[in-house]
């Protein structure tokens, strides 16, 4: 949020997921930059090691995510 607001505020650009500043960009408070240069976001990747136990934060935030963010 902080740079979101910063950018906003004529302190410079930010590099931010679009999602994050969708209300900025529609009302002209924000312009996209480099488009060409930005590839879609497909979703999370997380990596870690197979076969052994998951922590039980890594867990849920593997479950939230999986539920918030589901692939394309």
């Amino acid at each position: 949020d902080l740079l979101i607001e910063a950018a906003v505020e004529g302190c410079g650009i930010a590099i931010v997921t679009e999602g994050t500043c969708t209300y900025h960009l529609q009302s002209g408070r924000l312009v996209a930059l480099l488009e060409e240069w930005c590839e879609s976001y497909a979703g999370w990747h997380l990596y870690y090691p197979k076969g052994r136990l998951l922590p039980p934060a890594l867990k849920l935030l593997c479950d939230h995510l999986g539920k918030t963010c589901p692939p394309p």
